[in-house]
């Protein structure tokens, strides 16, 4: 689970203002008749990504948590799908092809 806050100005805490000097800046741009953010790609986001979204006060949450939920179990179904057709090996074959490498 990877939560990212956004933190609005006119914020007077400390413990949030010393954790701002290690935040990266992100410009908010005019995007049609709305406004928008770019996020840098250090984040792992793709295009098409749904973020859950909270305001609390002067901090915008952005939760990635059902992002990332989806992203695995998208993993899970193509490794089910090679189960399915068949392209598994028993242990057996395992042993027989890697024992010189120390599979046992």
């Amino acid at each position: 689970m990877e939560i990212i806050v956004i933190t609005c100005y006119n914020e007077s805490n400390k413990a949030v203002e010393k954790e701002r000097d290690n935040m990266q800046s992100i410009k908010v741009r005019k995007i049609g008749n709305s406004v928008g953010i770019i996020l840098p790609k250090e984040l792992g986001l793709k295009n098409g990504d749904t973020l859950q979204a909270e305001r609390e006060g002067n901090l915008f949450i952005l939760d990635t948590t059902q992002t990332a939920k989806e992203h695995d179990r998208k993993l899970i179904e193509e490794s089910f799908q090679d189960f399915e057709k068949g392209l598994t090996v028993t242990e057996a074959e395992m042993k027989s092809t890697f024992g010189k490498y120390g599979w046992n």
